[in-house]
């Protein structure tokens, strides 16, 4: 009995060596020693052109948000809009301000009416008719004086009347003048500057109607609402309104501690894993941020240090992520 236990047992033993001597198929000895020496880091999705925080220029109620998230809009699409109820208002009364001003313009431009023009000039010549009949009889009264025929009276009752028509005739050219030349240089100045001044009045009630719109500034999609309809913008803080992921590529924006700063450079073959998977998506290093920054995405690891400074990479992949923007993945880059 004790004979083949000892058997079983050195089967046993020897099976186990011979476990122990196999190596499980997969990365070589040089494999696994540039696999030591790649760069690790925690990475997540983000557009290249980066999300943006969309707010209004202006504060109010919101009075509707008009975008799904995930829909795609075009640049200068309405988003969301304020109540603008009040600067509606402002704008039609201002623009009813142009229109009165543009009207009193051109009536004015327009001069006096061709039949009161007509009308003037009959009444300048008809006292010019007037005036020469009164000098003639002035100068036929002066006769009559020189030969005594009438008194001193009667010769001063000419020369007044003479005078006097002759007064009625420049004040009928004068008004004649007048409607002819009844738009001065003076109105016309006056004129254009009211049109300008509403005008520019128009201009600032529009600019106060578009500050309650909240538009796509490029093409885009919304990815989250912050606020929705009913909610308040205040006066003193311009909250977010929906956060905006412009179209385009999406990157992965890794974290690099600050011990791998040296190796780092543009160019450099990179791979990208989504947290769990199996397979990784190759790669390049695109850019390198300038500045030194503080750790925000972390691997939750029990050894990791929190402290210590990152510099920020952004990795081009070969192929496009099909993942959600925001999605945690492990980065790999070779020096």
């Amino acid at each position: 009995m004790k004979k083949h236990r000892k058997t079983w047992m050195m089967c046993g033993v020897v099976a186990l060596a011979s476990i122990g001597s196999c190596k499980p198929a997969g990365k070589t000895g040089e494999q696994e020693a540039g696999a030591k020496n790649r760069i690790h880091a925690v990475g997540y999705l983000e557009p290249r052109d980066k999300l943006r925080r969309l707010s209004f220029q202006s504060y109010g109620v919101i009075a509707q948000v008009n975008e799904k998230i995930g829909e795609v809009v075009k640049a200068g699409d309405v988003i969301a809009r304020l109540d603008d109820s009040v600067e509606r208002s402002a704008l039609g009364a201002a623009q009813a301000k142009l229109a009165v001003a543009e009207a009193n313009r051109k009536l004015v431009l327009a001069g006096a009416h061709p039949d009161e023009i007509a009308a003037l000039e009959a009444a300048f010549r008809s006292a010019g008719e007037n005036e020469k009949y009164r000098i003639k009889e002035r100068n036929r009264w002066d006769n009559l004086e020189d030969k005594r025929a009438i008194s001193g009276t009667d010769r001063d009752a000419a020369d007044f009347q003479a005078a006097f028509g002759t007064l009625q005739a420049r004040q009928a050219e004068a008004a004649w003048n007048k409607a002819k030349h009844q738009v001065r240089d003076e109105d016309r100045q006056y004129l254009d500057a009211s049109v300008k001044f509403a005008s520019a009045e128009v201009e600032a009630a529009k600019v106060a109607v578009e500050q309650k719109i909240l538009r796509a500034p490029v093409d885009g999609k919304v990815v989250e609402i912050f606020l929705r309809q009913g909610e308040a913008v205040t006066v003193t803080l311009y909250e977010p309104v929906v956060l905006f992921a412009p179209s385009g590529n999406v990157d992965v924006r890794a974290e690099v501690d600050q011990n791998a700063i040296k190796e780092l450079r543009p160019g450099l073959a990179a791979q990208v894993r989504m947290n769990g998977a199996k397979s990784w998506m190759g790669g390049k290093v695109r850019s390198i941020k300038p500045i030194m920054g503080r750790k925000s995405v972390f691997s939750r690891q029990s050894t990791e240090r929190m402290d210590i400074q990152i510099i920020e990479v952004w990795i081009e992949t070969d192929e496009p992520l099909a993942m959600p923007l925001g999605a945690e993945v492990d980065v790999e880059i070779t020096p």
